[in-house]
């Protein structure tokens, strides 16, 4: 599944659960702006070595190298329920 639709499907499902509380974004690394914005982040993961796609709650990084949309679900509400 290409992560924009797999981040739509996300988006979708965190919508209908949670409402307008999670805001949900998908950033092409190639674009100029997102690599300037994300410096920092893209630093840390080149110098990881961590594969693309990359899934980030709260600051927390949760999966690399591919996007699940059920399990992206439930390591957000897992995480909500912890706070």
């Amino acid at each position: 599944m290409p992560s924009g639709v797999a981040t739509a499907a996300i988006a979708a499902s965190l919508r209908r659960i949670y409402g307008d509380l999670i805001s949900v974004q998908h950033h092409v690394v190639d674009d100029e702006e997102v690599r300037q914005t994300f410096a920092s982040a893209l630093e840390f993961i080149n110098a990881e070595h961590l594969p693309l796609p990359v899934t980030i709650f709260d600051h927390e990084i949760l999966f690399v190298g591919g996007i699940e949309p059920l399990k992206v679900v439930a390591a957000v509400a897992e995480r909500l329920q912890r706070n």
